[in-house]
């Protein structure tokens, strides 16, 4: 039967833990770079009215405001995708300790 080490079980399981992040961070990534895109052409109609004066500050405010509102609830999905990550991290960490104990048994 192996030795049982907890730090190199802890640091293996915040590897694990690490690595879930960061491929899930860079799909959060993408998809909030998809959101901006698909927003582009409004944001830049509102800078263009707003730079040549077709479109009051006060009107410019308000677009941006709905601009907000549409951001904010699409953005809120991505909220959804943070726990899904967290409990895959979890999920991958507990996967660590659950190995350890098996291959010392």
């Amino acid at each position: 039967m192996s030795e049982f080490n907890i730090d190199t079980t802890l640091k293996e399981m915040a590897d694990a833990i690490g690595d879930t992040i960061s491929k899930d961070k860079e799909k959060i990534k993408e998809i909030i770079v998809e959101i901006l895109n698909r927003r582009k052409e409004r944001m830049k109609m509102l800078v263009e009215l707003r730079i040549t004066g077709d479109l009051t500050q006060q009107r410019f405010e308000s677009r941006l405001e709905d601009e907000k509102k549409v951001l904010e609830a699409e953005f809120n999905a991505i909220a959804a995708l943070n726990k899904a990550m967290v409990q895959k991290a979890v999920n991958a960490a507990l996967d660590v300790l659950t190995k350890t104990v098996r291959a010392l048994l």
